[in-house]
């Protein structure tokens, strides 16, 4: 029974340290893609945060500036100069809701949508460049994980979300 035990205790300490530095991991990679070189002119270089919301905003269709501070976990005013620097910018746009004029909604204009495109297409290219070195069944091993980690993510999520 000993035995068993501290089998479990290695397995769970392995664990613990593998979730670690995927999550050392993660964070870097976050940053490299923000760091990505961009095949385009853009006027103006947004931080990571501004991209953050703007991802939010093409996911969610529409937020409210109070739910997008809640997502991004940022403080009222804070959220509300980062939306103003976006509206500014053209990448957001404001629509009031028909049932509540007191409720404003935020949602990408065209201008981000293309914004965002085009960042995708960065990731892809340079993405594309590293799967070159991989070999086949690496390149599905690492989508298949990949594709687990989004499920994962997703029920973890679903379970969060208050039941209708």
């Amino acid at each position: 029974m000993r035995a068993e035990e501290d089998g479990m205790k290695k397995t769970a300490a392995k664990k613990s340290a593998h979730a670690e530095e995927l999550a050392e991991l993660a964070l870097k990679i976050m940053s490299a893609f923000h760091d990505l070189d961009r095949h385009h002119e853009q006027p103006q270089t947004l931080t990571m945060r501004q991209y953050q919301a703007m991802i939010l905003l093409s996911v969610n269709d529409q937020l409210t500036v109070s739910e997008l501070c809640e997502k991004l976990t940022l403080a009222p005013s804070t959220g509300t100069e980062l939306v103003n620097r976006l509206l500014q910018l053209g990448y957001v746009a404001k629509q009031t809701a028909d049932v509540d004029r007191r409720v404003v909604g935020l949602s990408l204009t065209n201008k981000g949508r293309r914004v965002l495109q085009q960042r995708q297409q960065d990731i892809i290219t340079m993405l594309s460049s590293f799967l070159q070195k991989f070999e086949e069944s690496e390149e599905e091993e690492l989508l298949r994980s990949f594709r687990r980690i989004y499920e994962l993510m997703q029920l973890r999520k679903n379970r969060k979300s208050p039941r209708t």
